[in-house]
């Protein structure tokens, strides 16, 4: 047994899990700084544009991505997790989390999968609400400023996804195998021989 995570713990875990040096963790970070800069821009230019007198319309569209960003996306990307569970063949997907913790997820309970099969759940809502964020910027670039906020917002929120990639990245990926428990509200990793 490599690691039991309790799911009241997460972030504990993923503290634990970022003392260590890894390409992940620092590709998550150097993610996490452009979309704090961006929607820090977003907001601050928004306002400036709105009080010297000008069209609230960015101001408005900022705070629209952010309202969506703290409801209706945590439930999308929570979501996009339960669909690659099950695109690997998951059956008793589940979802929990912590308002308190602001911790969500998405679990499968007695469902054993690789490491591989776990880092391509893990990273999925990243990949798919990115690209999906980008193609909308280039289909509808009247919203460009909300869809921004969505992607910038979105971003800062995968950090536990790309920590636990990370955690993924410390061991023989090949070997390694995940499963959770749902009664017991814990996840396990461990290796096969």
């Amino acid at each position: 047994m490599i690691a039991v995570v309790p799911h009241a713990e997460i972030k504990t875990f993923m503290k634990e899990s970022a003392q260590k040096p890894g390409v992940y963790k620092t590709l998550y970070f150097v993610l996490a700084g452009l979309a704090g800069m961006g929607i820090g821009g977003l907001i601050s230019y928004s306002l400036v544009v709105w009080i010297g007198g000008g069209s609230p319309a960015t101001a408005v569209q900022v705070g629209a991505g952010i309202a969506f960003g703290l409801s209706v996306l945590i439930i999308i990307h929570e979501w996009i997790h339960g669909i690659a569970y099950k695109a690997f063949g998951a059956k008793n997907v589940y979802y929990g989390g912590n308002v308190r913790q602001f911790v969500f997820y998405a679990a499968s309970d007695g469902d054993v999968l690789k490491g591989r099969q776990f880092r391509i759940i893990a990273l999925a809502p990243f990949l798919v609400v990115t690209v999906a964020c980008l193609c909308l910027m280039v289909g509808m670039p009247q919203y460009g400023a909300a869809l921004s906020t969505v992607l910038c917002l979105h971003t800062l929120f995968c950090g536990g996804d790309f920590l636990f990639v990370h955690f993924l990245s410390q061991h023989d990926i090949d070997r390694l195998r995940t499963h959770d428990d749902r009664a017991k509200a814990e996840s396990y990793f461990y290796y096969t021989d």
